[in-house]
């Protein structure tokens, strides 16, 4: 059996550490990828993000557009309403002047 001498310990000492600093290197090595890939994701998200806010405020403004549409035609409908009873009351003065003068012929 080999006696351990003052160098051989101090050459396991040197092994133990580059063997305990290879593993942190590669741990670190393993937590920047891990974070760039992480990183990545959140530029993918922070992408997604701002074309649904576009979306979002595209889908207002056609929202609003239709709530303006659907106002002038609910102006349109109520401005036709109208014409419709004056028109009708136009009629219905025709139709009462047309049976006065029979009556005022006939008699």
């Amino acid at each position: 059996m080999k006696t351990l001498t003052r160098d051989d310990t101090e050459h396991g000492k040197e092994y133990a550490l580059k063997s305990e600093a290879d593993a942190i290197e590669a741990e670190s090595a393993t937590l920047w990828t891990r974070c760039r890939d992480i990183e990545a994701k959140l530029v993918t998200q922070q992408a997604i993000s701002a074309e649904l806010r576009a979306e979002v405020q595209q889908l207002k403004l056609a929202e609003e557009g239709a709530a303006e549409a659907f106002g002038a035609v609910v102006q349109d409908k109520r401005d036709l309403e109208a014409e419709v009873k004056r028109l009708q009351s136009l009629l219905d003065g025709a139709y009462a002047s047309i049976r006065k003068y029979a009556k005022a012929v006939g008699a």
